[in-house]
C-alpha cells in the first residue's frame, strides 16, 4: 500500500530500500536527500506545479545542492530540479549532486538555474539520458552541464534501450565534462551555446 505525504523527504524517509516514490504535481521548496536505494519518480517537468513535479532549495545546507544522493542505485526521473535561490544568490550550487555512490540514474528531468546541474564525484556507473539542463555554470572556467569528477558514467543515449541523448544549452560554462579520473561513454547529445 501507499501513503500521502506533504514533502518529498518525509516519503523519503517512510521507503524501504528499493521502494518508489511517486511525487505528485506540485512545488516542493526542500533540500531533498536521497538516503536509501529507490526509484523518486514525478508527474512530468512542466514548470507550472499544476502539471509538473517542481523541485527547488531551500539554500540551506550544504552541499548547496537541491538533491543530493548518498546512497547507491537512485532513479530520479520525470522531475523540474530548479537551482533558483530564494535568498539573493541567483544559482544553487548544484541541482543534483552525488559522491561515493554507485549507479545513480537520472532520466527525463529538467534542470536549470545552477551551477552544475549534476555533479557525480568519486561515483561509478552513472547514467544520465532524456534530460533538459540550462542556465548553468558561473562563468567559462566554473561549472558545467553535467560534471562527472573520479567517476565513470553514461551521459547521452543508451543504444539497445528506449533512451535518447541530453539537451543541454544556454549555459555559462561547458555541457559535458569528463574531470580527472573519469571516463565514460559521452553520445547523442545535443549540446550548444555553452
Amino acid at each position: 500500500g501507499g501513503a500521502d505525504f506533504l514533502d518529498i523527504n518525509t516519503g523519503i524517509q517512510a521507503l524501504w530500500a528499493g521502494g518508489t516514490l511517486n511525487v505528485a504535481a506540485g512545488f516542493y521548496q526542500e533540500d531533498v536527500v536521497c538516503d536509501r536505494s529507490m526509484h523518486m519518480i514525478g508527474v512530468g517537468t512542466d514548470s507550472d506545479p499544476n502539471l509538473g513535479t517542481v523541485v527547488i532549495s531551500t539554500g540551506a545546507s550544504p552541499p548547496n545542492a537541491v538533491i543530493t544522493v548518498t546512497a547507491n542505485d537512485v532513479i530520479i526521473d520525470s522531475c523540474r530540479v530548479d537551482g533558483t535561490v530564494p535568498s539573493g544568490d541567483t544559482k544553487i550550487d548544484y541541482d543534483i549532486y552525488a559522491s561515493g555512490v554507485a549507479n545513480l540514474e537520472v532520466a527525463r528531468c529538467v534542470m536549470h538555474q545552477c551551477g552544475e546541474a549534476i555533479s557525480y564525484n568519486s561515483s561509478t556507473g552513472g547514467l544520465f539520458t532524456d534530460n533538459e539542463i540550462f542556465d548553468f555554470g558561473r562563468d567559462p572556467t566554473n561549472g558545467g552541464g553535467i560534471y562527472l569528477t573520479g567517476s565513470t558514467g553514461t551521459v547521452g543515449q543508451v543504444v539497445g534501450f528506449d533512451s535518447q541523448g541530453n539537451y543541454i544549452h544556454d549555459g555559462l560554462s561547458p555541457g559535458v565534462i569528463l574531470g580527472t579520473s573519469s571516463s565514460g561513454l559521452v553520445q547523442a547529445n545535443r549540446i550548444h551555446d555553452c
